[in-house]
């Protein structure tokens, strides 16, 4: 190698270390825009989530007037064909992106926590 070739050469491998440099800045970079996203991802869940309550509150509120009405009228807290409808309807209706029968153990499972609540609101 002449000179001339090691000049290129210092010159290239400070030039290298200044890229690899930036590149580890834009990696970092990207990560925490990452994370932000991710943050900004999981508020919306959070905001979700608490609408999702609120909303199995107030379903709670109107089981509470339906155990009442079954009681005074003598009609059993369980009626299958009603959850085998409610469950139907639901699969039909649903938008996705989950397949029909996530829908139908989710809302089992919730038709079966409201029986629970309903049991325990009617006297009989």
């Amino acid at each position: 190698m002449g000179a001339g070739s090691e000049k290129g050469g210092c010159a290239f491998i400070p030039s290298q270390i200044i890229l690899t440099h930036k590149a580890h800045e834009c990696d970092d970079i990207v990560k925490e825009t990452n994370i932000m996203r991710l943050d900004a991802l999981r508020d919306r869940l959070d905001i979700i989530d608490e609408r999702i309550l609120s909303l199995l509150s107030e379903r709670a509120k109107v089981i509470m007037q339906v155990a009442d009405f079954k009681r005074h009228h003598n009609i059993p807290i369980y009626v299958p064909e009603r959850e085998v409808a409610i469950i139907a309807r639901l699969c039909t209706a649903n938008p996705g992106p989950l397949p029909g029968n996530t829908i139908e153990r989710i809302y089992r499972n919730i038709l079966e926590e409201m029986r629970k609540f309903e049991s325990e609101h009617s006297p009989y």
